[in-house]
């Protein structure tokens, strides 16, 4: 708006369908383990090998709080720790006891969104659905969100 003077606006009527994904749950627990290890893996299910430290997030366990790290930048921070390649973490809608349709699509939207920003392979079984995966990356979480969104119930 030059000088303030003027404002401009029209309504948009789109010629193609929108699909909007469902928003992700904005706290929550963590996402799960993966469900692919043999029961070695089982042993110590986070890895060997610390990865890397990232903020505390609700739901992380309180083992892997990395405390030194915590009293120098007085923030939460956690371990993460380099996962075994095939721990595929499997997603599944029918597991999600206890909450309403919209509840589960708002807390497996957060945790698809979650396994991307972790570089996870993930498998999601919504019913209606084939199962998706497990894989990741951008056309796999597409893939993951629009089943979400076509998910009767969604509103």
């Amino acid at each position: 708006r030059p000088l303030g003077l003027v404002r401009a606006w029209s309504w948009i009527w789109p010629e193609q369908p929108l699909l909007v994904y469902p928003a992700p749950e904005i706290d929550g627990p963590a996402l799960p383990e993966g469900n692919g290890e043999a029961a070695a893996a089982r042993l110590h299910p986070l890895g060997d090998d610390v990865h890397h430290l990232r903020a505390y997030r609700r739901g992380d366990p309180p083992r892997t709080i990395a405390w030194k790290p915590t009293a120098r930048l007085g923030n939460l921070m956690v371990r993460e720790y380099e996962r075994p390649q095939s721990a595929d973490i499997v997603l599944d809608f029918h597991l999600l006891h206890g909450l309403d349709t919209e509840a589960r699509i708002r807390r497996l939207a957060r945790w698809v969104d979650e396994a991307e920003r972790d570089a996870r392979r993930y498998r999601l079984l919504v019913p209606g659905h084939p199962p998706i995966g497990p894989a990741h990356g951008a056309a796999h979480r597409h893939a993951c969100l629009r089943a979400l969104a076509l998910l009767p119930g969604h509103a």
